[in-house]
């Protein structure tokens, strides 16, 4: 190591070469990634359903209209090539548009990148660093690191190349490092060094953390791994791709077909008057498919998408909308679950709240038997701090009860936290050689509890005022057998944290000890039952043990006892750990009665005041770990943060089903989930992980394995003997033991063992699977219940990206929310559909102590969330967590609204190509020019699809319950369903105007006029004096008008016309009146006078198709809201269904 390792790099180095590596991995992908985009690249891009075949459709209309500009003699059509020049164009901003929606994909993340380099390079202030040490879980977020002299806590995100960081033993390696031996560990690697211990004096040497240089920068692989991320096809873009395969497939190549067989018809009969008779019929045929091709519709799609983008961004109070890699408000319509995969800082404070606190009383005055009294306790968050409070004023009646338990934990609190986890990271060296057990965190902040009776720092000052001593003990004690059901359950390892306090106003000192309950029960041979001392009998023993073993499953538990000693600890021993062995309890004689007095030449003959220094294990064992008084138990649970639980239910009214994957085992999953609102009993969770085999190692493997650099001594007959007295009790279980190595399960453990069915896990195996390994199986041979759960337990980032993968393949659309300064969920959050980082709310280390930022700094945990949220997107403060079902509900409104637009816009141009078409079939003019069919498919149409597209985001009635799931296939029912809409709503319109136009032709036409272009432009005897070029103006006009009438009904396709009226939506009255005014305008530049063609006859025409035509859609949307609230009651109910209502249980 250089000369750093003493002091480390400082915050402003650090952040420079932070600053520098995020710079260089992103010229490393641009120099990669520099290439030109290819033409199919670009053009197979766009909302991932245009292919080239459609552009290539729409050049090939383009050189039909250039062909059909020249005529026999060879004169050209400067209109006509202006139309074809149209058609290149659109094709030319297609494919320009195209290409800047690939490059602006590809320049995303890297704008992204640029924007949180220069925010980095601004941050020039001093950063402000936790000083407080996490015990090391999966989900630590931070690293202890050297950072300007000091040992502060430094998020992961936030650890550069040549950081000097301190490698706690039993830690995952953050990155790539190297130790001060000289040995590399590479990321995800173990430190895990071998405990030092000497079993003939039972003293252990704790394992210290180690200092460690970093080789290289984590967040240059976090950068990597947000330029991979790709986005998926959603669900609109899904559908509207099968829409337009299926026309691809079928409608363009055999509608073409009809079309070229219906003009070539019209060409044999034609004559050289008519348009049909000339080199005019090739402009006829592509006049007839271009509104088959919709050609607009990437452009309005792109204004929809930037739009629904700008809303979304808008209702989470995003300040930055400017997206262009997803459809946000698409993903959020069709919302079907909603994932959380933290829970400390996002569903929870991030340490557990005191939930029960146990105290001992007499059953009756003149009764001896105690019985445990447990007091309940909650928590509330008032003005960002949390208030502990007992849930009943009885409490009052307890203090004599409950003053020892204060004093305890005042004495034995957060001053000791650091000595405490630097305890428990030598104990995770320990139990991975003891079966079947697990360090367990049960010591957090209670320093309000003490508050809470009124304790002061005043209160216990007196016992500062020489610095405390401390010492921890634990014993090798192996766990109890597996749990029927539970996958990855471990006993808490037997161990106990006691502190010496020395008072100067008294002569002895003062031991309070903090730990499992094996091993304080065996220390103690009194109780407190609030009134005076009484000696512990063996059923209260057995009662304790058993209330520790269900609330230890279920949560976090701690036994605390007292005694008062003068000894004191040698220098020899501080720092230093005892290991008790397994089957050595303080000797104890049986007490028959407790004298009631002392004469004072016994009191000074008493072992109690003899002065003197413990400097071997057993001594500490039998002066400081010994006669202990049992003052009583505390129990702490997980609390779910006040807006989580309307969250879930909100999300639960609204069909959104909310998963959490839990990293913990499935009891204590099991009761966080249900104080969130989650329905996690019989057949609703299912654990994650595959089964394991049971450790079925023996006492003596489990002794030998902390004694490995003694096992050669194994032969040896003195050291073989000395060791197995401290295993066994006797010399025959010695003996035994050569013979049979397994370990024999005394009765009291046997009736341990026998746990209750509530405490236990629901035996589901039968029903649902165990490991994600097992669930693809299930889904295809048993049921979809997998899909239906709203727990997943013993989760690691592994398994729970591939659980969401398997929710996606199933047609789920998954949001993701997670912490913001958990680095484990970058994979997470790139498989979902749509992703949230949340900054936690951070607990400092104490309660009561809050740190003040000073002026110019920044908390490094907020840099730190906000380069996590490359991977994700959107970054979100807890607060705002809570607007996600309002944007859901408004993002289903207005899903469904673009939807039913879509099906409008595409109605409408079969309409008009339906028009031409039969026009042409019925040996009729062909019943638009060309002009007004640009106009209409370039204008009209589009601005009518915006106009009923733009309602209000927020309904006044949230009509759509729950939202379908990914599919991009077109059942039967659907591909029906569209077509008796057209046949009912736009079917006999077309016919109703196909017969306006001959009538309106007979009426207007000589008796020379053969119904051709060129002949009935002449008709001059007719009664309304009205040419062939009038008539199409006024069908023209009649068309746009019962198009915007039509879709009135279209505005809001969810309501009848009664309940919701479109004429109060502003954007669709001003779409409806664009297209009737510059209908009118072209009819003026084009020589006709609307107000002189139209009559009394053609205003009654008006007036009487208006209300069949209403009639008609009213009928067929108020079919289609039936058959759509039949669905959602039927897929609600399923929602509703509860897996467990048919529990045994």
């Amino acid at each position: 190591m250089d000369s750093n390792s003493r002091y480390g790099l400082s915050s402003k180095d650090a952040l420079s070469i932070l600053v520098n590596e995020c710079r260089r991995s992103l010229e490393e992908h641009q120099n990669v990634n520099s290439g030109r985009l290819h033409v199919n690249d670009v053009a197979n891009k766009f909302v991932h359903h245009y292919k080239l075949n459609y552009l290539y459709y729409i050049l090939g209309l383009a050189l039909l209209f250039s062909i059909g500009s020249v005529d026999l003699e060879n004169e050209i059509s400067f209109l006509l090539l202006g139309f074809s020049a149209i058609l290149l164009t659109c094709v030319l901003g297609i494919y320009v548009l195209q290409t800047h929606e690939k490059k602006k994909e590809k320049q995303f993340m890297l704008t992204r990148i640029e924007n949180l380099i220069n925010y980095l390079q601004r941050c020039s202030g001093t950063l402000q660093y936790s000083t407080c040490i996490e015990p090391i879980m999966d989900d630590t977020w931070g690293q202890q690191c050297l950072r300007d002299g000091n040992i502060v806590n430094v998020p992961k995100m936030l650890l550069v190349e040549n950081d000097v960081v301190l490698l706690r033993p039993g830690q995952m390696v953050p990155c790539k490092c190297q130790c001060e031996d000289g040995i590399i560990l590479d990321s995800g690697m173990k430190y895990d060094p071998q405990v030092d211990w000497d079993p003939e004096h039972g003293i252990a040497t704790p394992v210290k953390p180690i200092k460690a240089k970093l080789l290289e920068t984590i967040v240059m692989d976090h950068i990597e791994t947000c330029l991979s991320i790709t986005s998926q096809p959603n669900i609109l873009e899904r559908q509207i791709h099968s829409v337009m395969n299926l026309m691809e497939k079928i409608g363009f190549l055999g509608y073409t077909l009809i079309v070229v067989g219906a003009v070539t018809v019209r060409y044999l009969y034609g004559n050289s008057q008519s348009f049909f008779g000339t080199r005019y019929i090739f402009s006829i045929m592509s006049l007839i498919l271009l509104p088959f091709t919709c050609p607009m519709t990437p452009f309005i799609l792109y204004i929809i998408r930037k739009w629904n983008n700008y809303v979304v961004s808008q209702s989470l109070g995003e300040e930055s909308w400017d997206y262009n890699l997803k459809d946000y408000l698409v993903i959020f319509g069709n919302l079907t679950g909603v994932s959380v995969i933290d829970k400390k800082g996002v569903l929870s404070p991030i340490n557990p709240s005191l939930d029960k606190v146990v105290v001992f009383r007499e059953t009756s005055a003149n009764s001896s038997i105690i019985i445990p009294d447990v007091l309940d306790l909650s928590s509330e968050l008032v003005n960002d701090k949390w208030r502990l409070y007992f849930d009943s004023q009885l409490w009052l009646e307890k203090k004599e009860h409950l003053y020892p338990l204060a004093l305890n934990l005042s004495l034995n609190s957060c001053q000791n936290l650091i000595k405490y986890h630097h305890f428990l990271d030598h104990l995770s060296c320990v139990a991975k050689d003891v079966p079947r057990t697990i360090v367990t965190t049960s010591k957090r902040c209670m320093c309000q509890f003490p508050e809470l009776l009124g304790f002061t720092e005043q209160s216990i000052k007196q016992f500062f005022d020489i610095e405390p001593q401390w010492i921890g003990l634990y014993k090798r004690q192996p766990g109890e057998d597996p749990v029927p059901g539970l996958i990855k359950h471990r006993t808490p390892l037997e161990m106990a944290f006691c502190t010496i306090h020395t008072d100067l106003r008294s002569i002895h000192s003062h031991v309070n000890c903090q730990g499992t309950a094996g091993i304080v029960l065996d220390a103690c041979t009194h109780v407190w039952d609030g009134k005076k001392l009484t000696p512990i009998s063996d059923r209260l023993v057995r009662v304790v043990k058993d209330m520790y073993q269900r609330n230890s499953m279920t949560g976090y538990s701690l036994v605390l006892s007292y005694r008062a000693t003068t000894c004191i600890i040698d220098e020899s021993l501080k720092g230093k750990f005892v290991e008790v062995p397994i089957n050595e309890t303080p000797s104890v004689e049986p007490i028959a009665s407790v004298p009631r007095s002392h004469s004072f030449d016994e009191l000074l003959r008493d072992e109690f005041f003899a002065h003197r220094k413990l400097k071997t294990s057993s001594e500490v064992v039998d002066n400081v770990f010994s006669d202990h008084v049992l003052n009583g138990m505390i129990f702490m649970q997980y609390e779910a943060l006040p807006n989580i639980v309307p969250f879930v239910e909100s999300l639960e009214n609204n069909c959104v089903r909310f998963v959490y994957f839990s990293k913990e085992n499935e009891l204590r999953s099991r009761i966080f989930a249900e104080k969130i609102g989650l329905e996690a009993g019989w057949n609703c969770h299912i654990s994650l992980a595959d089964e394991e085999e049971e450790d079925c190692r023996t006492r003596k493997d489990v002794y030998l394995a902390s004694v490995g650099r003694n096992r050669d001594k194994w032969d040896d007959p003195v050291f073989r003997k000395r060791i197995l007295r401290r295993i066994y009790a006797s010399k025959s279980e010695i003996a035994l033991s050569f013979l049979d190595c397994d370990m024999r399960i005394s009765p009291s453990r046997q009736r341990s063992h026998t746990t209750p069915d509530k405490v236990g896990p629901m035996p589901n195996k039968a029903q649902l699977p165990t490991g994600v390994s097992a669930v693809r199986p299930h889904l295809e041979d048993v049921d979809n219940v997998p899909l239906l759960v709203g727990l997943f337990t013993d989760c690691t980032p592994i398994v729970t990206s591939e659980m969401i993968n398997i929710m996606q393949e199933y047609g789920e659309t998954v949001l993701l929310i997670g912490s913001a300064l958990n680095t484990s969920n970058i994979d997470a959050f790139g498989q979902s559909d749509i992703s949230i980082s949340v900054t936690p709310l951070i607990d400092f280390n104490c309660h009561l102590v809050r740190p003040v930022l000073s002026n110019g700094s920044r908390y490094a945990c907020d840099i730190a969330a906000d380069i996590m949220a490359l991977a994700t997107d959107f970054h979100l403060n807890h607060d705002q967590i809570s607007n996600l079902t309002d944007v859901i509900v408004g993002c289903r409104h207005r899903l469904e609204s673009i939807r039913a637009s879509l099906r409008f816009y595409l109605y409408c141009h079969l309409q008009l190509s339906m028009l031409l078409f039969l026009s042409t079939i019925l040996f009729l003019p062909l019943m638009f020019t060309t002009q007004q069919v640009f106009l209409t498919t370039f204008i009209h149409l589009p601005v009518l699809f915006l106009g009923t597209v733009w309602t209000p985001f927020n309904p006044k009635h949230s009509v759509i319950k729950i939202a379908s799931k990914t599919s991009s296939n077109l059942d039967r029912q659907q591909i029906i369903s569209g077509i008796a809409t057209f046949g009912v709503q736009f079917l006999p319109t077309t016919l109703f105007l196909i017969f306006l136009y001959f009538f309106a032709l007979v009426r207007n036409s000589t008796m020379l006029c053969s119904f051709s272009d060129a002949v009935c432009s002449f008709g001059e005897e007719a009664l309304l004096h009205l040419s062939t070029h009038e008539i199409r103006h006024l069908l023209g006009f009649y068309m746009v008008l019962f198009t915007g009438i039509t879709s009135a009904s279209w505005v809001y396709p969810m309501s009848s016309f009664w309940h919701q009226v479109p004429f109060i939506s502003m954007p669709w009255m001003l779409s409806v009146l664009v297209c009737l005014l510059t209908q009118v305008i072209f009819s003026y530049l084009s020589g006709v006078y609307i107000h002189r063609v139209l009559s009394i006859y053609t205003l009654a025409i008006i007036i009487l198709w208006t209300p069949v035509m209403m009639a008609l859609n009213e009928i067929q949307k108020y079919r289609h809201i039936r058959d759509f609230n039949r669905v959602q009651r039927r897929t609600k109910l399923a929602f509703d269904t509860k897996l467990g209502m048919n529990s045994p249980y």
